[in-house]
């Protein structure tokens, strides 16, 4: 079997470009091509608004991310019962990003539980949505701008993502814990976070420790049609998890009830397929390949070849 992810042109000078895939022989990679056939098979297509590629370099890019960002909080604002009534400008840093999120993740809850009255509902969620997505993009760039002063261009980390439109939740069974992992080689294929939330690992990156003593972690507990796609420098899985217990330790998680070790912690991602060399990429340095995939802005399309009738192992989709 092979999944084929075809890219979205920036604009029609860009060459085309699908990147092929294997998938990982586990039961969550089963599951999830499976759940990607049902999809494909209803031709239901990639939602746009939620397909991304994460590479802003240039001031004027995150100008307009912050254009975005703050067009979005002043329509959401306009609600009775949200206060989403924020100065945002170039200067944004971290903890205004962290109220933001928060933000967003409380009403984003509230609305789908019903719990807050709100007019034109679909736009208000749709923008909630975005606002997520936005902060995302902008701590990107502040952790790009990071990488090139500590590590030089080819240091530097980038990422795609894509749901499909009407996505599906399914629960993780508890085996599927056993999968999250840090090591991520690049290029690879896991499954998207598809939480409302941070979960421990994020906090470590974010330094937000406001969340881990309010209880406020979301641990990934279920898989969807996103997925995360990695594009950063091969990740050591061993030296991570030495650093995230290094950062639990210094700030003593198990006084907030959070269990060391715990599986269900859900650190890291569940690895879903690995990439093929396309030929664009060969002969290039880290940068170049980085430079190469810049030429896209996210999803367009994707397809399976050779399905197998995987027997599922989950509830009926």
């Amino acid at each position: 079997m092979k999944c084929y992810i075809q890219l979205k042109k920036r604009n029609e000078k860009s060459p085309s470009l699908t990147l092929e895939y294997i998938p990982r022989n586990n039961l969550v990679a089963n599951r999830y091509f499976n759940l990607l056939k049902h999809y494909i098979d209803q031709k239901i297509p990639v939602d746009q608004q939620q397909s991304y590629w994460n590479l802003a370099l240039k001031k004027e890019q995150k100008e307009e991310l912050i254009r975005e960002l703050q067009h979005h909080c002043d329509f959401v604002n306009k609600q009775e019962q949200i206060n989403m009534n924020f100065d945002i400008d170039y200067s944004i840093d971290q903890g205004l990003l962290n109220e933001i999120h928060s933000r967003f993740e409380l009403y984003l809850k509230a609305l789908h539980a019903k719990e807050i009255k709100v007019t034109q509902e679909q736009e208000i969620d749709g923008s909630l949505l975005q606002i997520n997505l936005l902060v995302h993009k902008i701590e990107n760039f502040h952790a790009i701008e990071r990488q090139i002063k500590e590590r030089g261009k080819n240091g530097v980390d980038a990422n795609f993502g894509f749901r499909f439109e009407n996505d599906t939740y399914f629960d993780l069974e508890s085996h599927d814990f056993d999968h999250f992992t840090e090591d991520r080689p690049f290029g690879s294929m896991n499954c998207g976070y598809n939480t409302t939330g941070k979960n421990l690992l994020h906090c470590m990156h974010d330094n937000d420790l406001d969340i881990v003593k309010t209880f406020g972690v979301s641990p990934q507990k279920t898989f969807s049609t996103e997925a995360f796609f990695w594009f950063g420098n091969s990740i050591d899985g061993d030296h991570c998890m030495e650093k995230f217990y290094r950062w639990w330790d210094q700030h003593d998680l198990s006084q907030y009830g959070y269990r060391k070790y715990d599986r269900q912690n859900s650190v890291g991602m569940i690895p879903l397929a690995d990439l093929v060399e396309p030929d664009a990429f060969r002969n290039k340095s880290h940068w170049e390949k980085l430079l190469v995939l810049n030429q896209y802005n996210g999803v367009d399309s994707v397809y399976l070849e050779e399905v197998p009738s995987y027997q599922n192992t989950h509830s009926t989709l």
